[in-house]
């Protein structure tokens, strides 16, 4: 059904997306009901349909077990509505846990709501940075899920949808240095990092830069969005000199969902490809070492 929607001229069609729009938000009324998670008011069409059908980054998903294991600590770094941190959940059983950061307070509460069952998840209202700060954080009204630090990002969003840059609404949130909030919790080192906050991802690293150089086994799975960078000041090239400077090896899934190394020149080629509009998910690993396993319990509040 959902390929048969993306691929036919129906979705084109005002009167026909109004009535999938309404019968899919029912299913996903019944959806959530049912233990399903909550995806919010007005979910888009798509992501709403690939949710119910199990195909939302499905091939992300499916490398998860090869990265995680019974234990591990995971860091969710702009964790939305829950949707990875649930997976992780699952993946590192109850002697792991999961740190999930959402600083858009409409889809933390989501994000409460989706994990108020799983004990090795904690959500906190806070973003990662470089420093400790509280900045504005801008917000599309048409889609709660589209949230950046720059206000460009959800403005060029509302602008492709045909409405107003007016429809931004405007958050002044808490953001932390990620070094310094995990030292005083007593965590040296993490085993899985995952980061999708829209062109903050440098001032992210750069938080934590101090807890990723002692995690000798990371592993990292980042959104290059290729519009947030451009935005954020900083170029795709920036944010993988940085990564490869870290001591990571960066790898990609091709077009045959093979895992490839990424070097500066097949780099250039994937950016060529996406476009100033497209995105992907970059897998960056250091020497997987197998750590003793840790109960949740030695990674909560202090």
């Amino acid at each position: 059904m959902l390929n048969l929607y993306r691929m036919s001229s129906i979705s084109k069609y005002k009167k026909v997306h109004e009535f999938m729009r309404y019968i899919t938000e029912n299913i996903l009324k019944l959806y959530s009901l049912l233990g399903g998670i909550d995806l919010g008011p007005h979910p888009y069409l798509q992501f709403a349909l690939e949710i119910i059908f199990g195909n939302y980054e499905k091939e992300y998903c499916d490398l998860l077990p090869q990265f995680l294991k019974e234990g591990d600590l995971v860091l969710d770094v702009g964790a939305n509505i829950g949707y990875f941190s649930l997976k992780f959940s699952k993946y590192i059983g109850e002697n792991g846990y999961v740190i999930a950061f959402e600083p858009n307070p409409e889809t933390f509460s989501i994000l409460q709501k989706n994990t108020k069952n799983r004990k090795n998840v904690e959500c906190l209202n806070l973003g990662l940075s470089e420093e400790n700060d509280s900045l504005n954080l801008f917000v599309a009204n048409n889609n709660i899920n589209t949230a950046s630090f720059l206000s460009e990002y959800p403005a060029e969003h509302l602008l492709e949808h045909e409405k107003s840059v007016a429809d931004i609404k405007k958050y002044k949130v808490d953001l932390v240095n990620g070094t310094s909030f995990l030292h005083k919790r007593k965590i040296n080192s993490i085993n899985f990092l995952k980061i999708d906050v829209e062109g903050w991802e440098i001032n992210v690293l750069k938080g934590l830069d101090a807890v990723i150089k002692s995690s000798p086994g990371l592993v990292i799975f980042i959104e290059l969005n290729m519009l947030s960078q451009e935005m954020s000041g900083y170029k795709p090239d920036d944010l993988f000199k940085y990564i490869i400077g870290l001591g990571f090896q960066i790898f990609y899934l091709n077009d045959n969902l093979v895992l490839d190394q990424l070097t500066e020149s097949n780099f250039t080629k994937l950016k060529d490809k996406l476009g100033l509009r497209g995105f992907t998910t970059l897998i960056c690993q250091k020497n997987r070492v197998i750590d003793a396993q840790r109960s949740y319990s030695s990674y909560t509040h202090i």
